[in-house]
């Protein structure tokens, strides 16, 4: 009976460490610049969209709406969404176009 006990014990932790890891590889580091929506998510320059996580800087980023941003993190995908956990960003100041001059 302990063996059975130490044998499942040892399988549950395993696939506990493997389900873990298999979340780790997923993960990337990305530098990306997009603008934030109303629906809590940023869209880059190719048009993806990336969930913002919540956390401290997901928050202060999310009330940016508008707003075009660079920012820092890590992406991950889960069930067919791009979700992002920001560590940091700046925001990116458009230039107002320039007029043509009067001929």
């Amino acid at each position: 009976m302990r063996k059975k006990i130490l044998i499942l014990g040892g399988l549950i932790s395993f696939l506990f460490v493997a389900f873990f890891a298999g979340v780790a590889i997923s993960e990337e580091n990305v530098l990306l610049v997009g603008t934030i929506t109303d629906s809590n998510q940023l869209v880059d320059n190719d048009g993806t969209k990336f969930e913002i996580q919540d956390s401290k800087q997901g928050k202060a980023l999310s009330a940016l709406i508008g707003k075009k941003a660079q920012v820092k993190g890590t992406v991950m995908e889960s069930e067919g969404k791009q979700l992002i956990t920001i560590t940091s960003y700046e925001l990116i100041e458009e230039q107002p176009s320039k007029p043509e001059p009067v001929k």
